[in-house]
């Protein structure tokens, strides 16, 4: 770790890169987009798309929000982007500007953006958006009518794609369901004369368990870097590793209190680590609640309390030094692990990509090749 940081997410760029190919060997000939929503769930939004661009297998990227669209441009990515949220009407320029593919899942939408490329002069490329029962954003059976009517008129939008989302891919028959209103849809607007060259509906869960409907392409985003949460059968490899510097260590007696207000009281005496992490940092405070271990030389420990700038942690017989790492999620240096995937369900996270999308910038991100 490098001193000038309390704290470091490492993230594994080769394991990335082979985690795309392992999914796209599986899904045969449908593409990847890799979803980069959210500072790529904290990994880095511009370092990962930089190490997938060239990758046969992706055939472009997704982020959730315009503002991430424009950050990619500005980096240099030339790749397809595809904005999975509806544009806001005062960002909507911009994205045309920037070549974005913007989603429509109004009629409203589409309308704005044939306004926005006559402005400028150029085409934009839209992906439609149907609603097959998630319910969150898009085009609804009764909107198909007037959308059909509206894209004849546009003089301006290109529909390049279309794609829908799993409500509940713990639910096989919904998804069924889901997969066939999706393709009829696609379907009713081919018969009125729009083509749909470009479909997708699976994201990372349903990849895996519904493989069969990944049609042109799946959206991966948790999956970039993490397996299946409970269920891993190791074809994916966990791609970060968060650590922490060790502060400090105190000899503690039994009955001691440590903590804000009642805090917890030490039920033996203990060695008390201090690590330089803390809910500031982004850290999910649950995982010192229900004292989540850490590595520190390869052994297991719990986290006791979590503050805005440290986590205390038992390291009773380890011999830890201030300067020592603690590991809170990946690899340490003796190749112990502790998978991020295995801590976020003990805290109550659902998936690994939880942990790493709240971290702060106050992480320093470090990036392995």
């Amino acid at each position: 770790m490098q001193p000038i940081s309390n704290a470091v997410l490492k993230i594994n760029l080769s394991a990335v890169r082979q985690n795309i190919r392992t999914c796209s060997d599986r899904l045969g000939a449908a593409a990847i987009i890799p979803v980069l929503k959210a500072d790529a769930y904290g990994l880095g939004l511009v370092p990962l798309a930089k190490a997938m661009e060239t990758l046969p297998e992706v055939a472009c990227f997704a982020v959730a929000q315009v503002k991430e669209g424009l950050l990619l441009r500005e980096s240099g990515i030339q790749k397809d982007i595809l904005i999975l949220g509806e544009a806001l009407p005062a960002q909507i320029e911009a994205a045309v500007s920037a070549n974005l593919t913007l989603t429509a899942g109004r009629v409203s939408d589409a309308e704005a953006i044939d306004r926005a490329a006559k402005l400028l002069g150029k085409t934009a490329c839209i992906h439609l958006k149907f609603d097959t029962g998630l319910h969150r954003i898009g085009l609804e059976k009764t909107d198909f009518y007037a959308m059909t009517e509206a894209l004849s008129r546009a003089e301006r939008v290109r529909v390049t794609g279309a794609y829908s989302h799993f409500a509940n891919t713990d639910d096989a028959a919904l998804c069924k369901k889901q997969y066939a209103s999706f393709l009829e849809a696609c379907a009713d607007f081919e018969a009125s004369g729009i083509r749909i060259p470009f479909r997708h509906i699976c994201d990372s869960a349903a990849s895996e368990r519904y493989p069969q409907y990944a049609l042109d392409a799946a959206r991966l985003g948790r999956r970039l870097a993490w397996d299946a949460p409970g269920s891993t059968d190791g074809s994916i490899r966990e791609a970060a590793t968060l650590q922490a510097v060790v502060l400090d260590v105190r000899s503690r007696k039994a009955g001691e209190r440590l903590g804000y207000g009642d805090g917890i009281t030490l039920a033996r005496d203990a060695e008390i680590a201090v690590l330089g992490i803390g809910y500031g940092d982004g850290l999910d405070p649950r995982m010192a609640e229900r004292n989540l271990p850490v590595l520190l030389h390869g052994k297991r420990c719990p986290m006791l309390v979590c503050f805005m700038d440290q986590t205390l942690a038992d390291v009773t017989g380890l011999g830890v030094s201030p300067g020592d790492t603690a590991t809170l999620l990946g690899f340490d240096e003796t190749g112990a692990f502790l998978s991020g995937q295995a801590q976020a369900l003990l805290a109550g996270a659902n998936e690994g990509c939880a942990l790493t999308t709240a971290l702060t910038g106050r992480v320093e991100r470090v990036y392995e090749k």
